[in-house]
């Protein structure tokens, strides 16, 4: 017998062995589970299609006998017809009145329910017996259901002895080779603990690779342990060295790292001018070989690239302003500031089939940083441009803008049809650097950056939620950003 306190629960050979069973067994289970889903299906597709090969046999040469009334050949064919897997073969008229019946438990005379009709069932086979567009008549095939869970059963017993053999096998390889594995590691512990405390140790090699590896390297770093005890006011002078240099590189690290938020936060800002100044070149490109150029339209072109041009050297001052705070506030409207949003953001939104429906019911005055307040925009619009791409199964694609002034609280509402934000990270896509997108797509800077331009710097508040609403008799899903100055 076992003693259970000569074993040690918490030593290599234990886990080793428990770890190896746990996944054989885990793996014997799965199998065993499949290996049943598999014989199931196999015997019910058996089962079928004998049945339904044996319906489509017996309705075609059945049909002539139930016009003729020949119930004598019928009786015969039916009776003729032998499988494990039909429990019994029924004629019946149009209403349902058994003609005829192999099984002497369903009598003739007898009414046969008709519901299977309109019913799917895999243990039921029919065929309607048709002349001239009358029916006269079905015939009726019911499974033997006893002998396909016979069969089941079967199977079930032969799995069921498989898995206790691969167990019991599974046991004796598992403790095999935990046993195997686990002894050269106590070898070297064993050694460890035998060892003086300053004592240079040296082990044999072993058999397997891995382990003379492990016991070379501990035998290494034991030794140059003794080494550093003896000489460790030496060690001690060269590890503070190192750790200096160390902070050295943490330092100038972190100053890389400002830097490079820094530009990457302006190349956010850029992508969507530069879209817009790249998608008019490209169409003026297009339209030039086309001879279809228009000059009041080049003209408008041209003066977007201006618009988008004197944005983009705008925005580094913009940026350098906004980290060093030196920028100054103005007083304007909002439907001046919705407007050189709308300006700025128009042609990507067009491009990608994108409606923008601005509502300017009140015209309130701010005093604000006008550049920021766009920014800040910018990225809310850029984020619904996003949401309401990838929901390509929408048609109709929009972006809403409303103004409100309730209770004394001046208010910019942002909402689209791009399906809404995943409960589960709602409450996160303010976070610096949390994104829903590939790296290369986005940093997650945009939405953080837009909190802290309205939280921090203007004292506003800024609230998102899910929001479901009706336009055009259609009714949609999107975020909805509510902003209070």
């Amino acid at each position: 017998m076992l003693n259970k306190k000569n074993i040690n629960f918490s030593s290599l050979k234990f886990k080793l062995f428990m770890s190896m069973f746990i996944v054989l067994f885990l793996f014997i289970i799965a199998k065993f589970f499949i290996d049943y889903k598999e014989n199931e299906q196999k015997t019910l597709n058996y089962l079928v299609n004998t049945n339904k090969t044996i319906n489509k046999f017996l309705a075609q040469n059945i049909k002539g006998y139930i016009y003729n009334n020949d119930f004598e050949n019928i009786k015969s064919l039916v009776d003729s017809i032998e499988n494990p897997y039909i429990r019994n073969i029924l004629i019946v008229n149009p209403k349902g009145k058994i003609l005829y019946s192999k099984l002497t438990e369903k009598q003739i005379g007898s009414d046969y329910t008709l519901s299977f009709l309109s019913e799917k069932n895999n243990f039921l086979f029919y065929s309607s017996f048709d002349f001239l567009d009358v029916n006269m008549g079905y015939q009726i095939i019911e499974a033997n259901m006893q002998e396909y869970e016979n069969e089941l059963i079967s199977e079930l017993k032969k799995l069921f002895l498989f898995s206790t053999i691969s167990t019991f096998f599974g046991l004796l390889l598992s403790f095999i080779l935990s046993t195997y594995i686990s002894r050269p590691i106590n070898e070297i512990i064993n050694r460890l603990n035998k060892s003086k405390k300053n004592e240079y140790i040296k082990f044999d090699k072993q058999e397997i690779d891995e382990f003379d590896f492990l016991a070379q390297t501990v035998a290494i770093q034991r030794n140059e342990l003794i080494e550093l005890n003896k000489n460790l006011s030496i060690k001690i002078k060269e590890e503070v060295n190192k750790s200096q240099k160390i902070e050295k590189k943490l330092f100038e690290s972190e100053k890389l790292a400002a830097m490079g938020e820094m530009i990457g936060n302006i190349s956010h800002q850029w992508r969507q001018p530069l879209s817009v100044i790249s998608t008019v070149a490209s169409g003026i490109i297009v339209n030039q070989k086309f001879n279809l150029l228009d000059l009041d339209k080049i003209e408008g072109d041209m003066n977007n690239i201006v618009l988008q041009t004197k944005y983009l050297s705008k925005t580094i001052d913009d940026f350098r302003n906004f980290i060093k705070n030196t920028n100054v506030k103005s007083s304007f409207t909002i439907s001046h500031l919705l407007d050189k949003l709308v300006s700025l953001t128009h042609s990507a939104l067009v491009n990608n089939n994108i409606i923008l429906i601005k509502e300017i019911s009140e015209d309130f005055e701010l005093t604000a940083y006008e550049n920021e307040l766009i920014q800040a925009l910018i990225n809310i619009i850029n984020n619904s441009k996003d949401a309401t791409l990838s929901h390509t199964e929408i048609t109709n694609k929009y972006i809403f803008i409303k103004t409100e002034y309730t209770n004394g609280k001046k208010q910019l509402i942002i909402y689209d049809n791009g399906g809404g934000i995943k409960q589960d990270i709602i409450d996160k896509i303010f976070e610096p650097y949390f994104t829903t997108k590939n790296q290369s797509l986005g940093t997650g800077i945009g939405l953080h950056m837009t909190y802290t331009i309205l939280v921090i710097k203007h004292n506003a508040q800024i609230e998102v939620s899910n929001y479901k609403f009706n336009y055009d008799y259609t009714e949609y899903v999107g975020a909805k950003f509510i902003i209070t100055f």
